[in-house]
Order: structure tokens, then C-alpha cells, then sequence
């Protein structure tokens, strides 16, 4: 009850001082302190109904007292605090429309009222009537011409009106009362981006540096802008005072190298960069970000990769022990071909985070490159036991085991690996494939026949499965027609392929064929390299012995296989 009558002698205070017959004066607050001349009934009545309708509003009785309002404006229409509150009603009414007419009415009648106007201002804006926004934010200023904010508003009303010329001129003249200022001058700029005027825009941050000239940001910013624009030297001229500013600056070198970059200079570059990294204050994860996007691809590993090698061996030796390092370096010199000295770094970082299956492949792969199939079997190994259901590490362990003439023990642990399936259908044809050629050394030959079809099933025009299923079945004399017409296909596709026309012409031996596999071996001898053809002159010899041309195939077999015919 206590706070009702403190309320109700609040709102008649401001009720009171605000009476529609009074004249308006300075405004002090959200409604002008007017002295009264004259207290009529009728007043007191206006007055005390806008009372009882504010009350209603505060105990959230909108509906009542929006009625009250209404009756309050038909005796009253000239009421200009009540056009006013049953504006701002309707507005959290969401009846936008009378909350405009309602707040329009208000600044007719009490023109140099702020409150009124800054109400009016806001619902224009919700409605985007910019032009309307823009000339309610103009007289705010006439109003208060000394509150920047006015003007911040009027400036903000221009721009969302694409009006940018207008909103610099707004923004001028806040500057003709503070000065320059980096607020005004950033705004600024992007307002003459905006109206395609770059040098104008250069214009601002200049002024801006001019009168902060121990500001290195600003100096910087002109730098950017200037190799956006390709004026280089003055770019040149803008960094070099930073550096001069503050030459112990962890990002100014790197910067400078971007400029040597962009300009062709290329050990410019790499000095800057090179310096930039003997910076204590540039940490080490940031100066690896910037060494990994500083050269792409080509120039990291080909055209810049003296330059981008060095920086990498300057960063691994501040942070030798780092495990990310390890890993980073390890990369690099598995590109560069180093895979001995990769494996090392690889290694370091697994002894660290085991933990990431792409680290062991990585780590695999080098031994696979050194031809280490021991080291390829171990680390498979090793890697299966921490990631059991990852069917690469099967894989690569029955690789190596095959590779080490270790068929049986291949295929065991190939056969595990299965179990798990597959969810890259690559890797699949893979382990189908090598499992057939496996199983076909060992003769059983049904089941390397079905896993060659699984793989065709997966992969049909791979050409290398066709080759090898098809001289697996030549050399069986087994389903020769399925075997040539794989041949056929493959040699159509690469017609100088030495193995794939030995293949074929294989195929047509085992046929009865032989006019047209000696056709064929002779193309296959042909396009072989010299120390891979034996194979090829073999078969050339028992295709010529098939037609009875024995004497030109001991003179083959002297002359190319050094042992006689017989």
C-alpha cells in the first residue's frame, strides 16, 4: 500500500508538471518542468485521469488503461503527455501504427520536447521509415546540439539509408567539436569504402597516424591498406615506421616478409621471417601457423623449399622436445623424401600422443618407403593393439608378411582383419586383391578366383585386377574365355603397356591362338624396359616353339636368355 501512494505522488508530481495549458520552458528531463499559471477543473480533471491511467499501466492493467487514455484524449485532445504514453502503450501493445500517430501528435504539440521525438525516432526505425528516422534524428540535434550521441544517431540514420556522403558530413562535424579521433575517423573510412572513394578512405587513417604519430596500429593499417591498393612503396615506408617505433614488434617482421613476398623478393622475405621467428614474443604455436600458410604447397616443397625448410629447422630447434613439432617436421621431411629422419620425428611424437591413427600410418609408410618390411610389420603390429578395429594395420602387417615370403601367417592375419569390415570401399578392393594373389601362389585357386571377382565387383575397369585374374586363369588353362576377354579389354585401354600385351598374348597361346600372340609378345617386347623383359622373350620362345619355328626360337633363347632350348 506504501509503495501504491509514493507512486500515485510520483505520477502527480510529473502529471502536474507537465499540464497541457502550461508553457514550455527548457526541458530538464523526460517531461518539461512547466510553471503553472493557471489550474482550471477541467484540468485538474485531465490531470487526474492520465494519473489514473499511468497507475493502471504500472499494476499492468493495459486494457483499462488504454480505455482511460482514450476517454482522456476525446475531452483532452491536446494533451500531449497522453498522446505520449498511449504511444509508448501501443507500442508495447505491438500496434505499431497508432504507436506512430499517437507519438507524432506529442512532438506537433510540444516540439522541442527530446523524449517525445527520441519515442517517434525509435518507432521509425522498426519500421524503416528512413526518411522519416533521418528527419526526427536531425531536429534531435537542432534540439542538443551539444550531446554527440544526437549526432551519432543522425550519422547511423544516414548510413542505414545508404545516405554515406551525408552521414561523413554528420561525422565532420563531430569532429569539428572533439577533434580527430579514432572512433570518428574509422567510421569514416568505412563510409568512404563505401561510396568507392579508397583515397578518401586513405585520407582518414592518415590524419588519424599524422596526429598520433607514435600509434603503431594506425601506421600499420595505412601499410595494409597501401599493398591492397599496390602502392608498395608507401607500404614500405609505413612498415618501416613501425619498426622503427618499436623494433622489438613480434608481428612487424612478419608483416615485412609478406611485403618482400608480395613484391617478388623472395631472401627478403625469408630474412623477415627469419627474424620474426627469433622473436621471444611471438610464441612457438603462432610462429608454426604463420610458417604454414606463409608458402603454399609448391613454393613449401619446391620453388621456396630451401627458404621454408630452414625456417622449419630454426622453430624445431627453439622447441626440440615439442611433440607437435615433431609431428611438423616429420611431415615436411616425409615430402622431402627423408623418410629414415622422418620415422625419427614420427616416432618422438607417438612416444608422446599414441593416439592418432594418421601419426602411424605416416610412421608405417616411411618404413614401407625404406623397404623395411620387418619395421612395417612391428609398427602394424603395434598400431593394431591400439586401434583393434582399424582394417589398414591388418592390412599392412599381411603385406609385409607377404612380402616376407611368410604366406600362411599373411593370410591369418589378414583374415582378422576382415572380420572388422570396411568403410572405405578402396581398402576393401585392396584386401580382396592381395588375398587373391596370395591364395593363387598357393594354389587354391577357387577361393583367390572369389576374391578377384569381389574385387572387379567393386572396382570393374580396374585394369591391373583384370590383368593379373586373367593370367592367373591362363596359367591354369581355366576359364580361358573370361581370361581373354579381360585381356582384350585391358590391352584397348592401354595399348603400350608391356605387361598387360604379355598378358594377352599369354592368353592366346593358351587359346591356340599363336599367330596372334606372337603378334602381341612382339608389342609386349617392344614397349618392356630392357632389364624387366626376360618374362617376355620366355614366352616368345614356347609361342614360336607352338608353331614349329624352332630355330628361331633357340636363336631367341641363346640370344636373349642365354641358356638353349630344348
Amino acid at each position: 500500500m506504501r509503495n501504491t501512494i509514493i507512486l500515485i505522488l510520483l505520477s502527480i508530481t510529473i502529471i502536474c508538471g507537465c499540464s497541457h495549458t502550461a508553457k514550455v520552458s527548457e526541458p530538464a528531463g523526460k517531461y518539461s518542468r512547466k510553471p503553472i499559471t493557471e489550474v482550471s477543473e477541467s484540468q485538474l480533471q485531465a490531470d487526474a485521469m492520465a494519473i489514473e491511467a499511468k497507475m493502471l499501466v504500472e499494476t499492468g492493467n493495459n486494457e483499462k488503461a488504454l480505455a482511460t487514455y482514450t476517454d482522456l484524449l476525446n475531452q483532452h485532445p491536446d494533451y500531449d503527455v497522453a498522446h505520449y504514453e498511449i504511444g509508448s502503450l501501443y507500442y508495447s501493445l505491438g500496434d505499431v501504427g497508432l504507436a506512430i500517430e499517437h507519438s507524432k501528435k506529442a512532438c506537433q504539440l510540444s516540439p522541442n520536447n527530446t523524449w517525445y521525438k527520441l519515442q517517434l525516432a525509435e518507432l521509425y526505425s522498426i519500421t524503416h521509415q528512413t526518411d522519416n528516422l533521418i528527419k526526427t534524428r536531425a531536429e534531435m540535434v537542432k534540439l542538443n546540439p551539444e550531446k554527440l550521441e544526437m549526432r551519432y544517431e543522425l550519422a547511423n540514420a544516414y548510413t542505414a539509408a545508404g545516405k554515406y556522403r551525408d552521414a561523413i558530413k554528420v561525422f565532420n562535424d563531430v569532429e569539428k567539436i572533439i577533434g580527430i579521433t579514432e572512433q570518428v575517423s574509422m567510421q569514416k573510412q568505412k563510409l568512404w569504402y563505401a561510396v568507392g572513394d579508397s583515397s578518401m578512405a586513405f585520407r582518414e587513417i592518415e590524419r588519424l597516424a599524422n596526429t598520433n604519430p607514435a600509434e603503431n596500429k594506425y601506421n600499420s593499417i595505412l601499410a595494409n591498406m597501401s599493398m591492397e591498393q599496390r602502392h608498395y612503396s608507401d607500404a614500405l615506408k609505413y612498415y618501416k615506421r613501425v619498426a622503427e617505433n618499436s623494433p622489438d614488434d613480434e608481428y612487424i617482421h612478419v608483416y615485412l616478409a609478406e611485403y618482400y613476398k608480395k613484391t617478388g623478393d623472395s631472401e627478403n622475405a625469408f630474412r623477415e621471417l627469419k627474424q620474426a621467428f627469433q622473436n621471444p614474443k611471438l610464441d612457438i604455436r603462432s610462429k608454426r601457423q604463420i610458417l604454414g600458410t606463409f608458402y603454399n604447397s609448391e613454393e613449401f616443397y619446391t620453388s621456396q623449399s630451401k627458404y621454408a625448410f630452414e625456417l622449419a629447422e630454426t622453430l624445431i630447434q627453439q622447441d626440440p622436445d615439442s611433440a607437435s613439432y615433431s609431428l611438423f617436421y616429420g611431415d615436411i621431411l616425409m615430402r622431402q623424401k627423408k623418410y629414415d629422419r622422418a620415422a625419427n620425428y614420427l616416432r618422438h611424437y607417438i612416444m608422446q600422443d599414441s593416439s592418432d591413427a594418421e601419426v602411424w600410418t605416416a610412421l608405417i609408410h616411411c618404413d614401407y618407403a625404406l623397404e623395411n618390411d620387418s619395421l612395417v610389420l612391428c609398427d602394424a603390429a603395434r598400431a593394431s593393439r591400439i586401434f583393434p578395429t582399424n582394417t589398414m594395420f591388418y592390412y599392412l602387417q599381411g603385406l609385409s608378411l607377404y612380402r616376407m615370403k611368410q604366406p600362411d601367417e599373411a593370410i591369418a592375419i589378414l583374415e582378422k582383419g576382415l572380420k572388422n569390415g570396411f568403410t572405405n570401399v578402396y581398402m576393401e578392393a585392396d584386401y580382396y586383391q592381395i588375398l587373391a594373389e596370395i591364395l593363387h601362389e598357393q594354389s587354391r585357386n577357387d577361393e583367390s578366383d572369389a576374391y578377384y571377382e569381389k574385387v572387379l565387383k567393386i572396382m570393374p575397369d580396374d585394369v591391373g585386377v583384370m590383368n593379373n585374374y586373367a593370367y592367373s586363369l591362363a596359367g591354369r588353362n581355366a576359364k580361358l574365355d573370361k581370361a581373354l576377354q579381360m585381356s582384350k579389354y585391358i590391352v584397348e585401354k592401354e595399348p603400350k603397356n608391356a605387361y598387360y600385351l604379355d598378358t594377352h598374348a599369354w592368353v592366346l597361346y593358351k587359346m591356340g591362338n599363336y599367330k596372334e600372340a606372337e603378334k602381341y609378345i612382339l608389342l609386349a617386347i617392344k614397349y618392356s624396359e630392357k632389364e624387366e623383359n626376360r618374362t617376355n622373350f620366355e614366352h616368345y620362345v614356347e609361342i614360336l616353339k607352338a608353331q614349329g619355328k624352332r630355330s628361331e626360337a633357340d636363336f631367341v633363347s641363346k640370344k636373349y636368355l642365354s641358356t638353349p632350348q630344348q
